[in-house]
């Protein structure tokens, strides 16, 4: 007999973390997409001994090396065209690529120069659609261009008003992978919103500009890795259009995570109506979405609530169109999203298609 029993059942395994996939742009010869889970996966495929792809992965799964890192990021994929030396034939090449596999979210390229540097930022800047896109019917899958270079002259006032970019400068960009280490060290954070300024990097070596040299860098929109006070972080965490890594990666998670429980609602509900009950659940789902993201720390939040508004429709707001074609008059919804240091305002319109009361 026993005088105490302790037993305790698993209901559910545990389900792995949501996350964004790295994909590497390898010009080591044409190789299929595949997906590794392993730096040493990749280099078994790329035994080169300066193999930039086997480097690149090196760097993306190394930072697990640190002891502020938040985890070892679990996968990365691998694609590969002939070379670099004409950039239309690889954006061409992504845009095949993306009709059978089209889940990865950074693209890192192991090499560019400034003409493969312009191609990629507008082939990323190209895959944010407009709603014109989005009501035509295009599906969007934004990608975001991870890229470094030693040149200085990179950054035009045109690639300054390209979206989806990151550019790093380094002297000795051909050897430190910068983009690839920064991925790896920030991205195991998602869904949660982290700022990608301060962030150490394991086996990169700190730029060498210093005083108006590195301010005039920083102030170009080119993020680098510095030495100062003691310490090695990057800076600053933009984008060449102006906005922050975060705010970027934060917006997308809000509109993807609110597509996938707008598709869940309608599948698993038998009948939404074309009535404000059905406009209120629909809405319901909208607010489920923001309520995440700033639980995810993407919204702000103050005096225990998330800063976001959202306006549901009634029955009375649909035109004669929109009734007839059983579209849904807009959700006007806005946020302050967290951000690092400060809050940036975004502001969405949602349009819904759903069935009518009489069907």
């Amino acid at each position: 007999m026993q005088d105490i029993i302790v037993y305790i059942s698993l209901d559910a395994a545990s389900t792995e973390k949501e996350t964004l996939l790295p994909l590497i742009l390898s010009f080591e010869g044409e190789s299929a997409y595949k997906e590794y889970n392993s730096a040493e996966a990749v280099a078994a495929d790329f035994t080169g001994e300066d193999s930039l792809t086997a480097k690149t992965a090196a760097a993306l799964f190394g930072q697990v090396n640190l002891e502020n890192c938040p985890g070892r990021i679990k996968k990365v994929a691998v694609y590969g065209v002939e070379s670099a030396s004409e950039a239309s034939a690889v954006t061409a090449a992504l845009d095949t690529l993306r009709e059978t596999q089209d889940e990865w979210y950074f693209l890192i390229p192991t090499t560019a120069d400034k003409a493969m540097i312009t191609a990629l930022s507008n082939w990323c800047s190209a895959s944010v659609l407009t709603q014109a896109q989005l009501e035509a019917g295009q599906v969007e899958s934004e990608k975001l261009l991870m890229v470094q270079t030693s040149d200085k002259t990179v950054l035009t006032d045109a690639l300054k008003g390209n979206k989806q970019t990151v550019i790093c400068y380094n002297h000795d960009a051909a050897n430190s992978h910068i983009p690839a280490a920064w991925v790896g060290r920030v991205s195991p954070n998602y869904p949660a919103s982290v700022t990608w300024k301060w962030k150490e990097l394991y086996g990169i070596p700190a730029t060498n500009e210093k005083g108006v040299d590195l301010q005039e860098l920083l102030e170009d929109r080119y993020n680098t890795y510095i030495s100062n006070h003691g310490r090695r972080y990057m800076s600053e965490g933009i984008c060449t259009n102006g906005e922050f890594i975060d705010t970027v990666i934060g917006r997308w998670q809000i509109k993807e995570n609110m597509r996938t429980k707008l598709v869940n609602m309608f599948v698993d509900t038998e009948h939404v109506g074309y009535d404000e009950d059905g406009f209120t659940m629909v809405a319901q789902t909208v607010i489920r979405a923001l309520d995440e993201a700033v639980e995810d720390g993407i919204i702000l939040k103050q005096n225990g609530s998330g800063m976001y508004t959202v306006t549901i429709p009634k029955r009375s707001d649909a035109t004669e169109e929109q009734a007839r074609n059983r579209i849904m008059p807009p959700i006007p919804w806005s946020a302050t999203l967290r951000g690092g240091v400060h809050g940036v305002k975004v502001t969405g319109v949602l349009t819904v298609v759903l069935t009518s009361s009489e069907n």
